[in-house]
């Protein structure tokens, strides 16, 4: 995507600024070389794959003790990942008072805000409720508010080392990723009952794993007895 700000998917030629934020004592804020104020953005969940226990987080990271960031539980009964990473960026785009940059490690989230920045319908997607806030904000804010851009989560410094992520990317995702797992835990289900659930799902497959085993043993039996007639 193209813009009088530049290619948002585009590697910064340059390194990052910052500069020093005075509402707040030593918090400080990045931006990118065509002067958008630079946030990482991150949803996380809890017990991802039961869907009764799944409880969901997001955050936002603009930098260190900024009194920006935030680390927020996702509310309602839709409780995933997908939707807290999109959840994180409205909330971004919501309080964005200058340009912004978001760096996002969920593709879904990317490739539908690029398609939202490029006017293209969206109407495919999930959340659509999420959806429609967003674009309402950058058609009310002008499509040259906002960029985004996708990063890789959770790298070692091999691949930074090779230039997967910049090192100031990394430094930004894992600082959002921190507030989007508090979130996540504080957002959880009681641990004795999540104990609870896991243990019953382990006795129901143990079980079914039995009795699968004996069925065999059963049909190996009857076939011995059909040679044997």
């Amino acid at each position: 995507y193209d813009d009088s700000l530049g290619d948002t998917n585009r590697e910064p030629d340059e390194e990052p600024f910052f500069e020093e934020d005075d509402s707040e004592p030593e918090a400080f804020e990045f931006y990118d070389q065509y002067g958008r104020r630079i946030v990482a953005s991150d949803g996380s969940g809890v017990c991802p794959r039961d869907d009764r226990l799944r409880r969901c987080g997001y955050g936002l990271y603009y930098g260190p003790d900024h009194p920006y960031n935030i680390s927020m539980p996702l509310l309602g009964p839709c409780q995933t990942v997908p939707r807290a990473e999109l959840r994180a960026v409205l909330h971004c785009f919501r309080v964005a008072d200058i340009p912004t940059l978001v760096l996002c490690d969920c593709l879904f989230v990317v490739k539908g805000v690029l398609d939202v920045l490029k006017g293209k319908k969206i109407t495919r997607l999930d959340h659509q409720d999420l959806w429609k806030q967003i674009v309402s904000i950058v058609h009310n804010k002008g499509i040259d508010f906002f960029g985004i851009r996708k990063v890789t989560a959770h790298v070692t410094q091999s691949q930074i080392d090779s230039g997967v992520i910049t090192q100031f990317e990394s430094i930004m995702n894992e600082g959002v990723d921190a507030l989007a797992k508090s979130a996540a835990y504080a957002n959880s289900v009681d641990s004795i009952l999540c104990a609870k659930a896991f243990r019953r799902g382990w006795v129901t497959k143990y079980i079914q794993f039995m009795m699968v085993k004996i069925l065999e043993q059963w049909i190996i039996s009857m076939k011995n007895i059909d040679e044997g007639l």
